[in-house]
């Protein structure tokens, strides 16, 4: 393989991504705790937020991994990256970004109902609502439901999504915002990828 060849198959989304997660997480880790509160919460995509500056917080939002920093690196790498490898950086970045944003606006719109029918208290219009974990599991289902990613490929990002998995199945019974999103971006991912497919829109590469 040539050095352009080699190149081209960098997955730049997922490395850029896992940096910038990197980044963001020792600079939040940098911030006085009163000082990090005040970032997380102005850049959370909670109700209040998303009625009043959505294009602001819906891409800051993703930008901080909460909890363990190594398994949302590896996260992103294997479901991102996989995707990347299989049809490219664009169609990466429409099934992730569409996954953040259908995950998110739906999840915090059932918040906002169950808020009007007073099943919440008001409250619950400033939820802290932050990471990546919307962009993974969109991604991440995307590959692990196209026919034509290789079957390892499909097995190991299926398998990196098992934790995800186990939490949203517990949560939607709870009706989490977390599970009901994380529900959400995985329809998202197998429904884009899948109607790709058939309309041949999609070849994944060799």
């Amino acid at each position: 393989m040539t050095v352009r060849g080699a190149v081209r198959r960098v997955p730049f989304v997922a490395v850029g991504y896992a940096t910038v997660l990197v980044v963001a997480h020792f600079w939040l880790a940098s911030l006085r705790p009163a000082h990090r509160a005040r970032v997380l919460l102005s850049t959370s995509t909670d109700v209040y937020h998303l009625e009043h500056d959505p294009w602001r917080v819906l891409p800051l939002s993703a930008l901080w991994a909460q909890g363990w920093l190594a398994l949302w690196v590896i996260g992103v790498a294997v479901c991102l990256g996989l995707l990347e490898l299989s049809f490219g950086a664009l169609p990466t970045l429409a099934i992730a970004g569409a996954g953040h944003v259908i995950g998110t606006l739906v999840s915090e719109a059932v918040v906002a109902l169950r808020v009007s029918a007073g099943d919440l208290p008001s409250s619950a219009r400033h939820l802290l609502d932050v990471g990546p974990s919307y962009v993974v599991v969109a991604c991440g289902v995307a590959v692990a439901s196209s026919p034509a990613v290789r079957r390892r490929w499909r097995v190991l990002s299926a398998l990196t999504l098992v934790p995800l998995t186990i939490e949203t199945l517990d949560g939607l019974t709870s009706g989490e915002v977390d599970a009901i999103g994380h529900a959400v971006a995985a329809a998202v991912g197998a429904v884009i990828v899948l109607a790709w497919h058939r309309r041949g829109r999609v070849v994944a590469a060799p």
